[in-house]
């Protein structure tokens, strides 16, 4: 932490120097620097730095041209530690459209590094290193924890994990205990780290990285689930006070009201008719939900296909499949379904996306897993699985409606 005298001189500075990339509202005051080499841009690609205000949306803050070596520096100001998202924008393309490069997490006063090369290639996709602060050792930790892959089943296409879907959680959430533990440690009693993270600060972690690193997550939900539910904990338990620990409880909150054993939250929707359906109406029944987004997902999507699989095994034998479209318009919702042939009842709920409580119950905050989003609900009102795909969901299906 710095000193008053510290404090005193850079004030002095502040007032000298012109406030080139100062956030309005905010003091003169040490910037940041990033330096950085990237491949797969031109040279003349421009890289910049942004971050998401609640009232103007994606605000950029500093930007620079890459060099012939793929080399650029970024410095400037930043509102507050947090992460920031580095993207670029390919020189001489023709739609200019932002390539996300990386989630980097910076504060003024430091000197982080990045890289990406053709060197750090797994699965396909380019992983990018930043060094140079604890925040950035421990978040590269975190995310060398994921590879990922796709494949296909009898039930449509699914997205999967490479490393093992056991093994791939438990990294992370020790990955999340050490980093809690570390910053919640008296700065005498924590344990060295590599030089390339740099110096560290005093006092617990301010960067909202529990809530970062979840939005950046890559999971099939029924790892999600438990995983947000302990790092909620364990953020309780290192950072209690912290404005990332406040924001991940309100989260959590809907997550853990549709958790497996729950009753399943409310729900009065109008049909294509306008007729209004109840959830309570099904009671004694087996009822598969799906939550979908007209305005994101494709007719040919290979969890329509699931659904309809499912259907045809099970809708004799007494599973009822009620589908939701979560957001969109009333001529994409009506499309999609003429298109993508969907079996049971079909409900709009046309609260736009995110917004909607049932959306915010059953779907986590930064849709990461697969859609749509499949609920298993038993005839007593409880849930009995969410978030499982394919060959796994028709398996617990068939634990309660048999086949034989």
């Amino acid at each position: 932490m710095r000193t008053a005298k510290h404090l005193a001189v850079l004030g002095l500075l502040g007032l000298l120097l012109p406030a080139c990339g100062r956030w309005p509202g905010h003091p003169a005051r040490a910037g940041y620097q990033l330096r950085g080499q990237l491949s797969g841009f031109r040279p003349g690609s421009q890289v910049y730095l942004s971050a998401y205000d609640s009232v103007r949306g994606e605000v950029q803050l500093d930007s620079a041209r890459l060099r012939p070596s793929g080399r650029f520096t970024l410095r400037g100001q930043l509102p507050q530690p947090d992460f920031y998202a580095l993207e670029g924008t390919m020189a001489d393309a023709a739609d200019q459209l932002p390539e996300p490069i990386a989630s980097v997490p910076l504060a003024n006063g430091q000197q982080l590094r990045l890289r990406n090369s053709a060197a750090l290639q797994q699965t396909g996709q380019t992983v990018t290193e930043v060094t140079g602060s604890p925040d950035a050792y421990w978040w590269q930790l975190f995310v060398g924890c994921y590879q990922f892959a796709e494949v296909n089943n009898s039930y449509g296409e699914v997205t999967v994990w490479d490393a093992g879907e056991r093994a791939t959680p438990r990294c992370a959430a020790l990955a999340l205990r050490r980093y809690l533990a570390w910053f919640a440690a008296p700065q005498a009693q924590r344990p060295r780290l590599p030089r390339q993270a740099g110096p560290a600060r005093q006092g617990p972690g301010r960067f909202s990285f529990v809530a970062a690193q979840l939005a950046t997550l890559v999971l099939p939900e029924p790892q999600w689930h438990p995983l947000a539910d302990s790092v909620g904990r364990l953020a309780d338990q290192y950072l209690p006070a912290a404005r990332a620990t406040r924001q991940l409880r309100l989260w959590l909150q809907p997550v853990r009201r549709t958790a497996v054993g729950q009753p399943a939250p409310a729900v009065v929707l109008p049909d294509s008719a306008g007729r209004l359906h109840r959830l309570a109406d099904w009671r004694g029944q087996y009822v598969l939900l799906a939550l979908w987004q007209p305005d994101y997902e494709r007719p040919d999507n290979g969890a329509f296909a699931q659904i309809r699989t499912l259907h045809a095994q099970f809708g004799s034998r007494g599973l009822r499949c009620v589908n939701i479209a979560e957001g969109g318009t009333r001529p994409e919702w009506l499309w999609t379904l003429r298109q993508a042939a969907l079996p049971g009842l079909s409900l709009l709920d046309a609260q736009p996306g995110g917004q909607s409580e049932i959306y915010r119950s059953y779907v986590n905050y930064a849709r990461l897993q697969e859609q749509p989003v499949l609920v298993l609900i038993g005839p007593d009102g409880r849930i009995l699985a969410r978030g499982l795909q394919g060959w796994a969901l028709g398996q617990k299906i068939a634990e309660y409606i048999p086949l034989d």
